[in-house]
């Protein structure tokens, strides 16, 4: 009977021990939300440290944007057991990416970081992975603390640089589409919303803003067979990302928007994005080199 209780009181103990030292649901809310002021090398640093202390793959690493994107992750086994020798991954296997970006109003402090993250399962006869959407009753219950991992860290690093920030759901939309407030609204959600699938390497994200056909480098295309090829290899989107974050202009009045970018003083070598009216629908008619 001692013994019985005994063990149960170390039981008891530990569950409490670690319930203290996990953080609170205050202190959480408070890292996600909070911006720091201080020089943006010293926010960068941080955040870059909190992902490479997590993830062994990054795809994307750029200070310049101040993003980070991760490659996909094994989540719950090792790779070994996930992936044969021949490098296909067994059915059911879940797998998990995150995506990290700073911002600061027109480029200066406080930085305010943005982290998101998505799980994924691979499903024989499926080109690409089966994407779980955040709030669907069988996402996995890790995403969320993954998550918040990143926010926790930083935070702790950061602390004695948090100010508090205004409601994140007030200011996105005018901030994701502040680059391109000289297009009329639609265009420029529409090119926000690319912007971002394209930045985040989510092809099939791009897929409700594009025409079909569509004009690639491969040719006139159906969007359908263009979305696996981007999904096969994401850093085709790079260029995409330069060409929305380049000069865009509208052409006349028949609703086509074009952007350009990735251009070296004039020089070949960058990229085009066009964007047309379509059935009262901005979407996304063809990107290619220039």
């Amino acid at each position: 009977m001692r013994k019985r209780i005994h063990l149960a009181g170390l039981l008891a103990a530990w569950a409490y021990l670690l319930a203290a030292c996990a953080p609170s649901a205050v202190t959480i809310k408070r890292a996600r939300k909070v911006g720091y002021q201080v020089d943006f090398a010293t926010v960068w640093n941080a955040v870059s440290a909190a992902v490479h202390e997590r993830y062994a793959r990054i795809l994307v690493e750029d200070p310049a944007r101040g993003r980070i994107r991760t490659d996909w992750h094994v989540v719950g086994e090792s790779s070994a057991e996930v992936i044969n020798a021949q490098g296909d991954m067994r059915p059911g296997a879940k797998v998990f990416r995150l995506f990290v970006e700073i911002e600061g109003e027109k480029g200066k402090a406080p930085w305010s970081i943005s982290v998101d993250g998505e799980a994924a399962e691979y499903r024989p006869g499926m080109t690409l992975l089966s994407p779980y959407k955040h709030g669907d009753v069988d996402e996995p219950s890790w995403v969320t603390p993954r998550i918040d991992a990143i926010y926790l860290r930083v935070y702790k690093e950061l602390e004695r640089h948090a100010v508090g920030m205004p409601e994140r759901e007030e200011i996105t939309l005018e901030r994701s589409i502040s680059r391109w407030s000289h297009l009329p609204r639609d265009a420029a959600r529409a090119l926000a919303a690319v912007h971002e699938a394209a930045s985040r390497g989510d092809p099939a994200a791009l897929r409700p803003y594009m025409s079909s056909p569509f004009r690639s480098d491969a040719g006139e295309l159906r969007a359908d067979e263009v979305v696996p090829m981007w999904g096969a290899d994401p850093s085709l989107l790079v260029p995409l990302v330069h060409a929305l974050e380049g000069t865009c202009s509208q052409e006349g009045s028949d609703g086509v928007v074009r952007c350009t970018g990735g251009l070296a003083s004039g020089k070949s070598g960058g990229t085009l994005a066009l964007f047309r009216l379509v059935g009262g629908k901005w979407l996304l008619v063809a990107h290619v080199a220039l």
